[in-house]
């Protein structure tokens, strides 16, 4: 980039413009404590895409002027429930600084081929932030495709390169962001002896009518961030069980969803979601993300499975309070008679397609 910039190849002036939009995701096997290293997992993950939790990013060049450090970079987002493609343009009003993390992730962006350069960074959301449902994660992954639209990224390297490059960049904000760049469904983050590699998972066609619930029981700000779970979770007992168990439970997941074996998937989903929470209640500082309005609608939902014989349904919990349910059409009549047990509470549903 520095010698393209360098040559001129590369011009950013006042008004250039980048776009970018990423899905969320939801972890099936989750990102759970790291090793030495940036954003360096413990073990691999998967994750299916969540179509309707997405976010759309654009950014603008400002101007073209060296600034005082951490000052040059400022930043508006938006929250909606509905489609954030449909949103007036014109309920971008307010800009902010960025905050501190987002900042630095620009400056190291810009910092070694364009320092002097100005930015503005615009964020639409179509579900509530910083609650556990991933949204740091769509956040960077759509925020790196802008960038890479701002400088045409395409131009430099190959589309297999692009990939990577985005990947790489999307991880430094947010580990699992790494996840929402790829287009497919299912995204294996594969943890090797001396290296990472995203791979694009095979499914059976009968998921694509899988089907997507999320229970906004809480969509405050959760009270510890994953970034000081990912510090915590080593210091629990369960942490290396989860950790030696992680490389059969991959495996055996991917064959589920290649071959249709949704009892299996329910199966390892929902022991890796019980595991995680496990390890965060047992770490050195001892905290439970969930709460009990949470514990109450998983178990009805597993009490409801069981006396309906409608098994092709499965929750999961993110480090939040918000339970998520996959379904496919055969246990919708479950998901109906949950949702009818809580009245009260709001729901996001549905996968657009996959």
């Amino acid at each position: 980039m520095y010698e393209a910039r360098q040559k001129e190849e590369i011009l950013l002036q006042n008004g250039d413009m980048g776009e970018g939009i990423a899905f969320s995701n939801l972890a099936l096997i989750k990102y759970w404590g790291k090793d030495e290293g940036v954003q360096n997992p413990s073990t691999s993950s998967i994750s299916v895409h969540l179509p309707l939790f997405k976010t759309y990013t654009r950014i603008f060049v400002k101007g073209r002027f060296k600034p005082d450090p951490f000052t040059h970079f400022t930043h508006s987002t938006h929250f909606s429930d509905k489609n954030p493609l449909s949103l007036p343009l014109s309920v971008m009003t307010q800009q902010t600084p960025c905050s501190l993390k987002l900042e630095s992730f620009l400056d190291t962006f810009f910092r070694g081929w364009a320092p002097e350069i100005k930015v503005h960074v615009e964020t639409f959301n179509g579900f509530p932030t910083a609650c556990g449902i991933a949204s740091s994660a769509s956040g960077y992954a759509a925020l790196v495709k802008a960038l890479g639209h701002l400088i045409q990224i395409e131009k430099w390297l190959e589309p297999h390169e692009v990939k990577e490059w985005m990947e790489s960049w999307s991880r430094l904000g947010s580990g699992s962001a790494c996840r929402s760049i790829s287009e497919s469904p299912f995204v294996y983050w594969k943890k090797e002896t001396f290296h990472q590699k995203m791979e694009d998972l095979i499914f059976h066609p009968k998921y694509q009518k899988l089907e997507h619930s999320i229970a906004l029981v809480n969509t405050d700000a959760k009270e510890l961030s994953s970034s000081d779970g990912h510090k915590n979770a080593p210091t629990s007992p369960f942490y290396e069980i989860r950790r030696r168990k992680n490389i059969q439970d991959c495996k055996e997941l991917s064959e589920a969803l290649a071959e249709g074996h949704f009892s299996l998937i329910r199966r390892i989903t929902e022991e890796d979601a019980l595991l995680m929470h496990g390890i965060s209640l047992t770490g050195k500082l001892k905290h439970q993300y969930f709460s009990f309005k949470t514990q109450s609608v998983i178990e009805r939902f597993l009490f409801l499975r069981n006396e309906m014989s409608l098994d092709e349904a499965l929750w999961t919990l993110d480090a939040g309070k918000n339970p998520h349910f996959l379904f496919m059409p055969s246990a919708k009549p479950l998901m109906e008679r949950l949702k009818l047990e809580f009245p009260e509470m709001k729901w996001m549903t549905g996968f657009s397609h996959l």
